[in-house]
């Protein structure tokens, strides 16, 4: 007799999940991604769509960059658009889509069940179609929304993205086919290095230059999106394709906003070392004494005219970063030394010329400083010294401005005698540093003529109290100062 064998049991019956009910009916078009969300957070199961927190993924800090990550920054030049195709950073979004129309073939007897007809079980339609004909027989129209996970981009879609110019990114800064002519043409040239993963497998090589004349994308099944492939062939040569972000952003950096005002002075005082926009600057404004329009090139052509002359003369030392080491740059290499100015068009002549020129942009903080927007000597686009810093001690020197911040009038007077507004207090206390040094006069006339002289130095647009005022304000405290101590 047969061994018989029993029908397994039934399966549990699945427990009621809220965040799954709210999925299937907003994928069945009965409720809207905005009501799923109301209903999700009032069940305590919301959100359901999620964007991670951005500080979280910084593509500025990832090393290395694939080639669409590296296409976003060269069409957007702004870590946002970076972002939005790093796949580390898109696994992690969740964002609806929809709505998507379709028609479903229904069964006569069973308008909830499907049959198939010749296009399957149903059939994508556009919004237009949905409402042109809504009542085919034996079919019924319905709309989905689904919560999806954004899917990897190619270099193709990234392209596709600029031309269609869509908002979520940005302003285009370059178009997407000049930027990947731009990308091929320096990796072509061994400016931009890439490595990848060989077909025949590990390890990751180096990818030589010559290789990309005959390398592209192609958009093929099973191709993954950071791969590349012959022109002849169309086969996957290299998977895996990686760049450098600092070489990315240093052949392409971020593009600074039209500005008609100078940032902040930074002041050669306390030691170490200063922004070589900076000493120009401080030179440019007479130790910020002097607004002026940052677009008048003649200001920043003398400006730099002197500190690049003090330079080549080593009579200031000057630092830079050189494959990822501080080192000092010999002076001789700013002697009669071309200048890509601040605040003025990028000069393309330099840029792609055969000569070593000084690329200079506006000191805008730390964070822009670290992205390419700083000074460097460069050859062919390519910077030969990067970060390059001044010492304050030797601009201090060679520049003997005020060391003072600028003060405006406003910020000078106080509230002097009999309530009125006065600058004594200024005064004062440069006395009090005066009489600490053993600095002081022989006569209180002596005394305050030094002092006025002084104010008057430090303070030119401040109105400098009277001799008599100051004589009068002060003859106490100067008295005081003179008397004999037991």
């Amino acid at each position: 007799m047969p061994d018989f064998n029993p029908p397994p049991p039934p399966p549990e019956p699945r427990a009621f999940n809220p965040r799954d009910d709210i999925l299937d009916r907003a994928s069945r078009g009965e409720i809207t991604p905005e009501q799923a969300e109301e209903e999700a957070l009032r069940l305590g199961v919301g959100p359901l769509a999620r964007t991670p927190d951005s500080d979280a993924f910084d593509p500025m800090k990832e090393p290395w960059w694939t080639l669409p990550m590296a296409a976003a920054w060269v069409i957007w030049r702004t870590p946002a658009a970076v972002r939005r195709v790093w796949q580390v950073y898109r696994s992690e979004v969740r964002e609806w889509c929809g709505p998507v129309y379709y028609r479903v073939f229904a069964a006569p007897d069973d308008e909830a069940g499907f049959r198939r007809g010749s296009l399957g079980y149903r059939t994508q339609i556009s919004e237009s179609e949905s409402k042109s004909s809504p009542t085919t027989p034996g079919t019924r129209v319905i709309k989905e929304y689904r919560l999806s996970r954004l899917e990897e981009l190619t270099l193709f879609d990234v392209l596709g993205r600029s031309a269609y110019k869509i908002e979520i990114y940005g302003p285009v800064v370059l178009e997407g086919a000049a930027a990947q002519s731009e990308l091929w043409r320096r990796l072509q040239g061994e400016e931009l290095v890439a490595e990848g993963v060989p077909r025949a497998g590990p390890p990751r090589v180096r990818i030589p230059a010559s290789e990309w004349n005959d390398l592209d994308y192609f958009d093929f099944d099973g191709w993954s999106h950071d791969s590349i492939g012959g022109h002849r062939e169309k086969t996957e040569r290299y998977r895996g394709v990686r760049v450098r972000q600092a070489e990315v952003v240093e052949l392409w950096p971020e593009p600074l906003s039209k500005s008609t005002r100078l940032p902040p002075t930074m002041r050669p005082v306390g030691g170490g070392y200063m922004p070589l926009y900076c000493a120009a600057q401080w030179i440019a404004t007479r130790g910020d004494m002097d607004d002026f329009d940052p677009m008048d090139r003649s200001r920043w052509e003398d400006a730099y005219g002197e500190l690049l002359a003090r330079l080549a003369s080593d009579d200031a030392g000057v630092i830079g970063s050189r494959d990822g080491v501080r080192e000092p740059v010999p002076g001789f290499n700013f002697a009669a030394c071309p200048v890509d100015y601040p605040f003025q068009e990028n000069d393309l002549d330099l840029h792609f010329g055969d000569v070593l020129y000084l690329r200079s942009y506006p000191y805008l903080g730390e964070e822009k400083w670290g992205r390419g927007t700083d000074d460097s000597l460069r050859l062919r686009g390519k910077g030969r010294w990067t970060r390059l810093m001044v010492a304050k001690n030797d601009v201090a020197r060679l520049w003997p401005f005020s060391t003072s911040p600028r003060v405006g009038p406003d910020e000078v007077m106080r509230t002097g005698a009999a309530g009125r507004p006065s600058s004594m207090h200024l005064l004062r206390s440069q006395f009090a540093r005066r009489v600490a040094e053993g600095q002081i006069a022989q006569s209180l006339a002596a005394e305050v003529r030094v002092l006025r002289e002084w104010f008057q130095r430090e303070y030119p647009n401040a109105p400098c109290p009277a001799k008599k005022t100051t004589e009068n304000g002060l003859r106490q405290v100067y008295n005081a100062a003179k008397a004999p101590r037991n």
